[in-house]
């Protein structure tokens, strides 16, 4: 099993979020999440979500610079906790097979390296475009 796949059943889950807060240091995912927030065009005031959140290290990122409403998904504990600690409160625990929201409820979203982790990413692209 890859350690991200079910990373609350890890020998030291918080481990994972050190790797994860050295990868937000390196150049290349920098210029991608930037690349990301482009795409996104976030407006202030308006609600995203980021499925397979992590460490939820890029949805502050779009909390802070853009003013914007964030919410989180991921399926580990660990992850969520370490989201909530870095200021992103609207954060939810689930599969991103079955995301718990309302149709339409968020002006955009992303799933960053996401979607190779899940057993139907199609399913779970599925998903993501309903909310």
């Amino acid at each position: 099993m890859h350690g991200f796949t079910d990373v609350d059943r890890q020998s030291n889950p918080d481990s994972w979020v050190g790797v994860l807060d050295r990868l937000t240091q390196e150049p290349f995912y920098q210029a991608y999440q930037q690349r990301v927030r482009e795409l996104l065009q976030p407006v202030p005031g308006r609600r995203y979500v980021d499925v397979g959140a992590g460490t939820g290290a890029s949805a502050a990122t779009l909390k802070d610079d853009h003013g914007a409403s964030v919410a989180t998904v991921d399926s580990s504990l660990t992850m969520a906790a370490a989201t909530r600690a870095r200021g992103v409160t609207q954060c939810t625990v689930a599969d991103a097979h079955h995301l718990p929201f309302l149709d339409n409820s968020f002006d955009g979203a992303w799933a960053d390296r996401t979607l190779q982790h899940l057993a139907d990413p199609q399913a779970a692209i599925k998903e993501l475009i309903r909310v």
